[in-house]
């Protein structure tokens, strides 16, 4: 491996603009791709094997970066990262800002127009919305989650101590949907009571 290669383990993901400055064009980009020394991963994006992204955070990674620096990991793909869902959803969800779209079928975007930045966690590769922001979103998307889904995970992280109704209120203040977690307030409220006494 000669050392331009081994610069591009260090970019994590990187596109053909990218790597200009290392002295590498368009043509080298896609000679290493057809040796497997890179691997493409959505258009105009690369990813070195052997880089700093690990492959499990690399679909999230990719997501941030075709959504763009506001988005973030959300809604069901969230749920299953905080163990509140049994399987992965069928498509990782995005939520970004609104008029961003993609045609990359492995992802499922919900736009808005709201606070794109409290309750986010940035990583090193990617950004994802915190289990307090995670909650309520399901909350506010019922019709696209199911209630019966948004309301167990909810539970579920209450009850097992992960968090409590007022920091989810709280959190659901700061982006505008508190209306969302008022609905099932009384349902939140219950839950903690049960883990309180149990």
């Amino acid at each position: 491996m000669n050392e331009r290669t081994k610069k591009l383990k260090n970019l994590g993901l990187f596109s053909a603009k990218d790597v200009v400055p290392l002295g590498i064009d368009r043509v080298t980009l896609s000679r290493w791709t057809e040796a497997g020394k890179i691997e493409r991963v959505g258009r105009g994006l690369y990813w070195h094997p052997d880089g700093k992204i690990e492959a499990d955070e690399l679909d999230f990674a990719v997501g941030c970066r075709i959504c763009g620096p506001q988005s973030f990991v959300g809604g069901m793909t969230a749920l299953f990262h905080y163990n509140l869902l049994d399987s992965p959803p069928v498509k990782i969800w995005m939520i970004a800002p609104h008029g961003k779209v993609t045609a990359n079928k492995k992802y499922h975007v919900i736009q808005s127009n709201g606070n794109l930045s409290a309750g986010v966690i940035k990583e090193k590769f990617y950004r994802v919305s915190s289990l307090e922001r995670t909650l309520v979103e399901v909350l506010r998307y019922t019709n696209k989650v199911g209630l019966d889904t948004a309301l167990t995970a909810s539970i579920s992280a209450i009850q097992s101590n992960q968090t409590s109704p007022e920091k989810i209120l709280r959190l659901a203040k700061k982006i505008g949907l508190a209306s969302a977690v008022m609905k099932h307030w009384e349902v939140l409220i219950s839950a903690q009571e049960v883990a309180q006494n149990g």
